[in-house]
């Protein structure tokens, strides 16, 4: 469905997010890395950074996650779940 629908709109960013979303959910995490920063770059959105920051922070990638976290933020400073993982990064870092 999410496939017919970046077929039939292929700048439909929330689409490509959710199938970002799907594909890690099924194990496919460079498709899902790929689909995220498609739709960041096609609309920024704080949902889309916030998962692309998630998914990077699992595999390790704790700078890059930071950025996208970061991102969510500029987008919406009242998002508290990406300031949550800002902070518990710092805190491991600092002990």
């Amino acid at each position: 469905m999410l496939r017919r629908t970046i077929h039939l709109d292929p700048h439909n960013a929330i689409a490509r997010m959710n199938l970002g979303y799907v594909f890690y959910r099924t194990g496919r995490t460079k498709a899902a890395i790929r689909a995220l920063l498609r739709s960041i770059r096609m609309e920024p959105s704080v949902e889309a950074c916030y998962n692309l920051g998630w998914i990077l922070h699992v595999l390790g990638r704790n700078e890059e996650a930071r950025r996208f976290w970061e991102q969510a933020l500029f987008l919406n400073p009242e998002f508290t779940p990406a300031q949550d993982e800002i902070d518990d990064m710092r805190e491991k870092e600092s002990s």
